[in-house]
């Protein structure tokens, strides 16, 4: 288990950047992402700033603004964020708790 925030967090994340996070659990495991705060610059299609939440099959999720996403439980024992940022106006970004759970989770 652990966190993980954006670059810079609580100050707002950097102009033009793309910044990768990985998150890898024992084999058997998946992870369940809870995200405790978020706050990425807004746009209906998050074409502007974003968070995508990957792992190598499957998009989770690409999320913006200010509503913070529910928890994603993973279907691997790895997943990856990026934090991907345009040149015009950032905000504070995410804190993000992860858990490694056992196996698959009814949902």
């Amino acid at each position: 288990s652990g966190t993980i925030t954006s670059q810079n967090y609580p100050e707002n994340y950097p102009l033009n950047s793309k910044c990768s996070y990985g998150i890898t659990v024992p084999d058997g495991m998946i992870i369940k992402l809870t995200f405790t705060d978020f706050e990425v610059e807004m746009e209906a299609n998050c074409n502007f700033d974003s968070v995508t939440v990957h792992d190598n099959d499957d998009i989770y999720g690409t999320f913006c603004g200010t509503i913070v996403p529910s928890s994603i439980y993973t279907k691997q024992n790895r997943v990856g964020i990026i934090l991907t940022s345009d040149g015009y106006a950032t905000r504070k970004g995410f804190s993000l708790d992860f858990l490694a759970v056992a196996g698959k989770v009814e949902r």
